[in-house]
């Protein structure tokens, strides 16, 4: 494989997303989207790369990707730029939701995708600020203080966070640390919802060192995912 990718020339990154598309049978079903980024280091290089997949039977599968030239965090320019691509190729019809873990927060990325009529979990970091009912701001974990391990809590009615409207949903994990996750619209499993986005780690996994091994061959990498630099 890293021979073929090492002697063939560009391929087409939207001719790649439509044959895995078309391999997984994407176009004829509905699916989460989820997003991530993973970085990695050769030496003094940085290989860092943001990350749009689809949720598919314990393991995302990749669609589109962007080589990120810096370290650090994706912008909200590269994200929209990269969801607007795929949206762009296959619309937004089979999209139930889109996953996305705490790095993927922010006013006008909410308020692009709520634009856009998609929905969406992400999770949110615990001293987030948003509404409570009487419409003051306080830290996101003031919300669910009372909750004990494994204990869930869905608010009722719309909180504004980051500048938006947002849903909020809370569970106390074992250890004790709260996973608060905003969804777009009412969401009685967005818990459960949001546990799906785990299968891009596991993709991540499997490319860095359970099989492809790609966190030893920078070069392959690059070769790999150097055409998605067009992208913006």
């Amino acid at each position: 494989m890293q021979r073929f990718i090492s002697d063939s020339g560009a391929v087409g990154f939207d001719r790649v997303a439509w044959f895995v598309m078309k391999l997984f049978g994407f176009l004829d079903t509905d699916y989460y989207l989820t997003f991530d980024r993973t970085n990695w280091q050769w030496g003094k290089k940085d290989i860092n790369v943001l990350m749009l997949a689809v949720v598919y039977k314990g393991i995302a599968i990749p669609v589109y990707w962007l080589l990120l030239n810096k370290q650090g965090n994706s912008s909200t320019r590269e994200r929209i730029a990269l969801l607007k691509r795929f949206v762009r190729e296959f619309g937004k019809g089979r999209t139930i939701k889109f996953l996305a873990d705490r790095e993927f927060v922010g006013e006008k990325w909410f308020g692009w995708l709520q634009g856009e009529g998609i929905d969406f979990a992400v999770r949110v970091k615990k001293n987030t600020r948003v509404t409570n009912g009487r419409g003051c701001f306080v830290q996101a974990r003031q919300l669910f203080r009372t909750l004990k391990p494994g204990e869930t809590l869905v608010l009722a009615g719309a909180r504004k966070m980051t500048g938006t409207a947002v849903y909020l949903s809370a569970l106390r994990l074992d250890d004790g640390e709260l996973l608060i996750v905003a969804t777009a619209k009412p969401s009685v499993d967005a818990i459960e919802t949001y546990a799906l986005r785990w299968q891009i780690e596991t993709l991540f996994g499997c490319l860095k060192s359970r099989g492809f091994n790609l966190a030893m061959s920078p070069l392959v990498v690059e070769k790999i995912l150097c055409s998605a630099q067009s992208l913006i």
